[in-house]
C-alpha cells in the first residue's frame, strides 16, 4: 500500500523526529559519559588497593543516526513535487520514527539512561 503524503508536512515530521532523535542521543551520551567514568574509577580504587584486576571493559556506543534524518529531509527538499508517494517501510520510518536500528538505540540508551551497568 502506498500513501501521499504532503511534502511540507513531511518535512516537518522529519525534522521534529531528528530533533527528539537528538535530544534521546545528547541525554545518552551524557550518561555514558558518567558511566564509563564510575567503572573507571571502580577499577582505580581496585587498583590502588592492590587487588588483581581481570576484567575486560566494554560499553556499547552510543549511535547518533542524525545523518538518516538529514539525508531523507535533503532528498525531500530537493524534490520537484508537493505530495510524496510513501510506501509502508517509508511511512514507518519518516512518519512513525522506527527504523532498522531503532530498538537498538533505545535499548542502549536506556541501559546507560537507568544505570544497569555493574562491574
Amino acid at each position: 500500500m502506498n500513501i501521499l503524503i504532503n511534502k511540507v508536512d513531511l518535512i516537518d515530521i522529519l525534522q521534529k523526529n531528528r530533533q527528539k532523535h537528538k535530544l534521546d542521543y545528547e541525554k545518552a551520551k551524557g550518561a555514558y559519559a558518567k558511566t564509563a567514568e564510575e567503572l573507571l574509577n571502580k577499577l582505580l580504587e581496585k587498583v590502588r588497593s592492590g587487588k588483581v584486576i581481570r576484567q575486560y571493559l566494554e560499553l556499547p556506543e552510543i549511535q547518533n543516526h542524525d545523518n538518516d534524518y538529514d539525508r531523507a529531509i535533503q532528498m525531500l527538499e530537493l524534490d520537484v513535487r508537493d505530495n510524496i508517494p510513501l510506501e509502508q517501510n517509508e511511512f514507518k520510518n519518516y512518519v512513525q520514527d522506527q527504523w532498522s536500528w531503532t530498538e537498538d538505540f533505545n535499548t542502549t540508551n536506556s541501559m546507560y539512561l537507568s544505570s544497569t551497568i555493574n562491574m
